[in-house]
């Protein structure tokens, strides 16, 4: 009867050992690959880079979100006869979308006259956005119709203003007049005007307490919240931490809790309470200001990371996740309660507030508000829908299986209305799909950038962010995100091969040592 020698035993060691590391290799790929695949959504409180604008020259007028669309403002300049004191001002407009996250130019509006000047504000109101400039007409663009107009200017002459939309009014506030001291120091403006879109109109109301420039301005619960920025001073100062707060409905101006950190220059805006809680974003800016025309935005310190948070209601304001690059300018954008960084830089940066519905309703999937049955060959499926979709907003349903790239592919097309936005969020039975594991989002063949899934046993949880409009939608399941990971299956099916191999050296090896011990003693 033959022994294992131990030369052989010693051998078998670290066959056993490499067969046991390749297993675990394999298996740290799968679940490391099974993850990436799960993780479609960015998490809370964090910021993430998106398409850039196109590099341009030119004065930034500001940006603003409407319909689902953000909308960024500048202006260049030409000279055509250098003795002559006229300038042509073509002022365009760049469209972002958020589905196939790219931008667009998509209008420009040719004017002649004097130097532009720093812009008081870009807003919207009723589906059209007003461009705000002193000494100049206040322009009107319709994306709807890709067309302009014009409306009566502002009456002082004010810039680096900001514009606010309270019920239906357009409201400037802070700024400095373009008038400057005899050492040229800025005036900060103490004005509050008062846009009438309807009637086309001005009109002032109560002045702030503390004229500011380079202020941020931000709306929440129909009042204005004027941040930080630079009061009247000579000299290089710390920027203000001061929070003015006008009420419209009462015509009347009251303190708010100051800044954590006093900005000037800082871009700000509120979110809306419907995805994420009510707060007020206030990003960058500068912690020091020279109250001089020539450095206003860049003097005195460098531009911060800061993301200053207030909670109006325990009406405190604590830190955020910082940006990724420090800024100064700009516009904070809020469009489906995702923040965007506008013109601040070369970048451009979306921020996931805290108490983002990443794990969006899962209390809710088990009690869906409407359940669709489609044909799947030979058998019937239910859908269970919920959230921001029902059986009567879905057309051309379709549930296909392409056994070429062993793909299952959902597709419908969603009607919605225009101007809503929401989760729309989808049940679907695993048996149901006949390959792949990890389902994708696309809208209009673009990948949907909010959305995510989870799945047990039975069922997959498949949700994702709908705006209005008519939207051709695809859910497809692939075998994996990841070409070079496998299956739980084939981890198995590789496990056997190993084993097989490993056995088949252990017996070839035993084979020859036992040739060569038969010859040696014979």
């Amino acid at each position: 009867m033959y022994r294992t020698s131990r030369p052989f035993a010693l051998f078998l060691i670290p066959i056993i050992a490499l067969s046991c590391l390749t297993l675990l290799t394999v298996k740290t790929a799968n679940a490391q690959s099974s993850n990436t695949a799960s993780g479609e959504l960015a998490t809370a409180n964090s910021w993430i880079q998106v398409a850039a604008l196109s590099p341009s020259e030119g004065l930034e007028l500001g940006a603003v979100s409407l319909n689902g669309r953000i909308y960024y403002f500048h202006t260049t300049v030409e000279q055509p006869n250098p003795n002559v004191n006229l300038y042509q001002l073509n002022t365009s407009v760049e469209q972002y979308d958020p589905n196939s996250n790219s931008w667009m130019t998509i209008s420009d509006y040719v004017s002649t006259g004097g130097l532009p000047s720093f812009s008081n504000g870009v807003v919207a109101f009723q589906d059209k956005i007003y461009v705000i400039e002193a000494g100049s007409p206040t322009l009107i663009y319709d994306p709807s119709a890709n067309s302009w107009a014009t409306g009566n200017s502002i009456p002082e002459s004010i810039e680096g203003g900001k514009a606010a939309v309270v019920g239906e009014k357009i409201y400037v506030i802070g700024g400095n007049y373009q008038t400057l001291t005899s050492n040229f120091f800025v005036i900060p403006s103490n004005s509050t005007h008062v846009y009438d879109p309807l009637t086309n109109s001005w009109s002032t109301m109560a002045p702030i307490p503390v004229p500011v420039t380079g202020c941020a301005l931000a709306v929440l619960d129909n009042k204005i919240y004027v941040i930080g920025g630079g009061p009247q001073s000579y000299g290089t100062a710390n920027s203000s931490s001061m929070v003015q707060i006008f009420d419209p409905a009462q015509n009347k101006w009251t303190m708010g809790v100051s800044l954590p950190n006093g900005v000037y220059g800082a871009a700000a805006c509120a979110t809306s309470g419907t995805l994420v809680p009510e707060r007020i974003y206030v990003v960058g800016g500068n912690l020091f200001y020279a109250n001089s025309a020539f450095d206003a935005y860049q003097s005195g310190g460098q531009n911060v990371r800061l993301n200053q948070v207030y909670d109006p209601e325990n009406n405190s304001w604590s830190l955020a996740a910082p940006m990724t690059y420090p800024c100064g300018g700009g516009s904070l954008v809020n469009l489906n309660d995702t923040l965007f960084i506008i013109g601040a830089s070369k970048f451009t940066f979306k921020y996931i507030p805290d108490g983002y519905p990443v794990n969006l309703l899962s209390s809710n999937l088990s009690s869906p508000t409407s359940v669709i049955q489609i044909n799947n060959g030979n058998n019937t499926v239910n859908l269970a829908l919920n959230g921001n979709i029902t059986i009567y907003q879905m057309s051309n349903i379709a549930l296909s299986t392409d056994y070429h790239k062993n793909s299952t592919t959902l597709a419908f097309t969603l009607s919605v209305q225009n101007g809503t936005v929401g989760f729309s969020n989808i049940t679907i039975p695993s048996s149901a799909v006949s390959f792949g594991k990890i389902p994708s989002v696309s809208i209009d063949g673009a990948r949907a950038l909010n959305q995510n899934y989870t799945k047990n046993a039975n069922f997959y949880y498949v949700w994702y962010l709908a705006e209005g409009g008519s939207n051709k939608v695809g859910i497809t399941f692939t075998s994996s995100s990841n070409p070079s990971s496998i299956s739980e299956t084939n981890f198995w099916l590789v496990t056997l091969i190993i084993i097989i191999v490993a056995s088949a050296v252990i017996v070839a090896v035993s084979v020859v040592l036992s040739h060569r011990k038969t010859a040696k003693h014979s």
